[in-house]
């Protein structure tokens, strides 16, 4: 039976640790902009409550990283959600207090595809898939809620905006599935060599002392 100094000292896996390491530095430099985007350019005070509050939380996630790779996994689940949610949320009061402008629209269309990439990247092939159309759908009824389905006597700004935002519809579904393809032949690529080093084992180890025959 094994102790609790013996689970602790198990060996981090290759991946964990490259993983971890490309979240530090990603993470950090999204964390670092929005801080500085947050103290620079937001007057109204809920989007700076919501932005600071979002920078925070990457703020602990840097330090629970820094802190151990065994975060990694709880590290991957939580920034999914919170880019999903920080773009979510800044849409719906973006309609509800500015409305829609060009340069908001332009923003949120930029990156959207983030939460499709980080989804795909750190939640493998399913999940990630589940998440980026549970986004896709969320943002694509907030805006036709808003607009409706022929909008009519729109502002010059919300004109501009809807322009922008009629360009999430289809560029959401083609980053979806390009995301997607890339993952489903990495799987495909990773399966095929565990398999095949699994079969290599078998020829060439006894499987029941692991002894080379």
């Amino acid at each position: 039976m094994q102790t609790d100094s013996s689970l602790h000292a198990a060996p981090i896996d290759a991946t964990i640790q490259l993983k971890r390491g490309m979240y530090l530095l990603t993470i950090s430099a999204g964390t670092l902009l929005t801080w500085i985007v947050t103290f620079t350019l937001l007057d109204n005070p809920r989007q700076f409550a919501f932005s600071a509050g979002a920078s925070a939380l990457s703020t602990a996630m840097i330090i629970a990283l820094a802190m151990t790779p065994r975060a990694v996994p709880f590290v991957e689940r939580a920034f999914v959600a919170l880019l999903s949610l920080f773009l979510l949320t800044g849409l719906f009061v973006r309609f509800a207090t500015t409305g829609p402008t060009a340069g908001g629209a332009l923003s949120f269309v930029l990156f959207s595809p983030a939460v499709y990439f980080f989804a795909f990247l750190m939640l493998g092939l399913q999940r990630g898939l589940y998440v980026s159309l549970a986004f896709y759908v969320t943002a694509s009824a907030a805006i036709l809620n808003h607009f409706g389905l022929h909008p009519v006597g729109l502002s010059v700004e919300a004109a501009g905006g809807y322009a922008v935002y009629v360009r999430f519809y289809l560029s959401g579904l083609m980053f979806i599935a390009f995301f997607y393809a890339i993952a489903h032949h990495l799987k495909r690529s990773t399966d095929a060599k565990n398999e095949a080093e699994a079969v290599a084992q078998y020829a060439y180890t006894d499987t029941l002392t692991g002894v080379p025959n």
